[in-house]
């Protein structure tokens, strides 16, 4: 039993440890660390509690900084309405930039919300996320 809880600690003392590393290598520009904190957000990994407005906020950082996954990830988001209003206009957006970014399921997702996306126009929110 002791070595059952001394393996418990030891877990969390080591995510905690990789969450302030990616925490400040996202601070500091890296785009993957800010999608890899985002995905441990989006799913409540390790020591992240499951928050899916940091998770969303940390994938949008990553894709503003070239980071192809984060924007097919939002795009996706969007598409399905994961704990946000389904928006295929902005799918497309975030399809749109993976794709553009070299990402091919974003290629392949783009595709799929463009008759979709028409019906959305219209409601499109005023912000540009």
């Amino acid at each position: 039993m002791k070595f059952l809880f001394a393996f418990f600690v030891l877990f969390s003392i080591v995510y905690a440890s990789k969450m302030d590393d990616l925490d400040d290598s996202c601070d500091n520009g890296n785009a993957k660390a800010c999608r890899d904190l985002a995905y441990m957000y989006e799913e409540g990994r390790g020591e992240a509690y499951k928050n899916k407005y940091k998770a969303l906020n940390l994938y949008k950082k990553a894709c503003d900084k070239g980071d192809a996954t984060a924007c097919n990830r939002l795009g996706v988001i969007y598409k399905d309405g994961i704990n946000v209003k389904k928006n295929y206009y902005k799918a497309k957006k975030y399809f749109d930039k993976a794709c553009e970014l070299g990402n091919q399921n974003g290629c392949k997702w783009k595709k799929s919300v463009k008759n979709k996306q028409i019906k959305d126009f219209f409601d499109k929110d005023d912000d540009d996320d």
